[in-house]
């Protein structure tokens, strides 16, 4: 039905929550207090934020200045304090998604990175260390999304994971192999 559903004891039960959207992605903090929601973007591409495990929402016209409401979002990733959050967005026939990044909890947004159809988006425990998966390349930022640098020769990611202290980093190929550092 769209909705939005949390749990707060490992899965044995359901609450639902968020009115009924096409989800495109979701993050949270370690403790799962801080929760980010981002509509794909076929009716208006709105984020919400909780900050009491998904109990209450932020009116999504405060989350994202209103020129970038009406991204498809495809990828969220959070610190594990939920302070710092990345989040990226899609259009493939256009090649001119978003990224961007939040160092204060949701409160201002700034856009980082390169233009792209951002799939899959990790950040490390402390937020210091992301990494970005594009139909074009696999992105690294070691300064809280501040800059990236392009890994060579590494195209088409669909998923890529970062371990909680940054120094482990896996990405996976659409259709290809799996790269790990």
């Amino acid at each position: 039905d769209g909705r939005l559903y949390t749990s707060s004891d490992s899965g044995q039960s359901w609450t639902p929550r968020e009115s009924a959207r096409r989800w495109g992605a979701l993050a949270c903090s370690a403790d799962g207090s801080r929760i980010l929601a981002l509509d794909y973007g076929e009716a208006d591409g709105l984020a919400y934020l909780s900050t009491d495990f998904g109990v209450t929402w932020t009116n999504p016209r405060t989350v994202l200045h209103p020129w970038l409401m009406r991204q498809p979002w495809t990828a969220a990733a959070a610190s594990a304090d939920g302070q710092t959050w990345v989040i990226g967005s899609s259009f493939p026939l256009l090649g001119s998604g978003a990224l961007l990044v939040s160092t204060d909890g949701g409160a201002t947004w700034i856009r980082r990175g390169f233009n792209g159809n951002y799939r899959s988006l990790g950040c490390s425990a402390n937020g210091q260390h992301m990494v970005a998966g594009t139909d074009e390349s696999l992105l690294l930022s070691h300064d809280a999304g501040q800059s990236w640098q392009d890994v060579p020769g590494i195209q088409n990611v669909a998923a890529v994971c970062i371990s909680s202290d940054g120094r482990v980093i896996t990405a996976g190929q659409t259709g290809g192999r799996l790269y790990t550092s």
